[in-house]
């Protein structure tokens, strides 16, 4: 039986490796040192194999049938997979959020939009990729569907692995989030269809859907 304080360690070594994950102190298709884990939070093997266990779940490591652990590599159809699946959730959040979001909602929105920016312009680009990830989560609860919140929450785990690794650059992360504004603007004129124009373009553009899988252009997406 797990105990309270065994899921605490475990959640603690869990936020430790990814953060070496997502600093790239551990980069895509190298190894988790378990043992060195271990070690350095002082803790029993358990913890870290609970947290091995969720980091599997969550599609940031892949445990090969020697048990050797390693984050994931990412090739270009597992890009596009994982594009196809941001715009059908991303969509949908859209969607419910103008149909259940109340101003006090985007405001929240706007205030984690301007924090993520700030983090950006200042080349933090952990802090950045956190907050970007808070903006989209925050948008998908404002619909009340907590199905829609798992699965888009174990979604951008793995794209905060992708952007950590693509959008190192100060310019390239104020670029990857310059739609958070125009898209909380449109929510709160309640114009879905603009809000779903400019988060879909986003999406496609970062993913190359249109180019991967021609039917996902701009105009039939919507």
């Amino acid at each position: 039986m797990k105990t309270g304080k065994n899921l605490s360690i475990a959640e603690s070594v869990y936020d430790y490796i990814v953060e070496l994950i997502l600093t790239q102190q551990i980069k895509p298709g190298e190894r988790i040192p378990e043992a060195d884990v271990g070690q350095k939070l002082g803790v029993s093997r358990t913890p870290v194999r609970e947290a091995i266990r969720r980091l599997e779940s969550e599609g940031l490591v892949v445990v090969s049938t020697n048990r050797c652990v390693e984050v994931i590599s990412f090739d270009e159809q597992s890009l596009v997979n994982i594009g196809v699946m941001r715009l059908a959730l991303e969509q949908t959040s859209i969607r419910l959020a103008v149909y259940r979001g109340s101003n006090e909602d985007f405001n929240q929105l706007y205030e984690i939009a301007a924090a993520c920016n700030e983090a950006a312009q200042a080349g933090k680009v952990s802090e950045r990729i956190h907050l970007d990830t808070k903006f989209h989560l925050a948008l998908a609860q404002i619909g009340n569907n907590p199905l829609l919140v798992r699965y888009l929450t174990q979604l951008l785990r793995q794209v905060e692995l992708i952007q950590s690794t693509r959008y190192v650059d100060a310019s390239d992360a104020v670029i990857q989030i310059s739609d958070h504004y125009p898209i909380v603007d449109a929510l709160v004129a309640r114009d879905e269809k603009k809000a779903l124009e400019i988060s879909s373009r986003s999406i496609i553009e970062y993913y190359h859907l249109d180019t991967q899988l021609p039917i996902f252009n701009l105009t039939d997406s919507l």
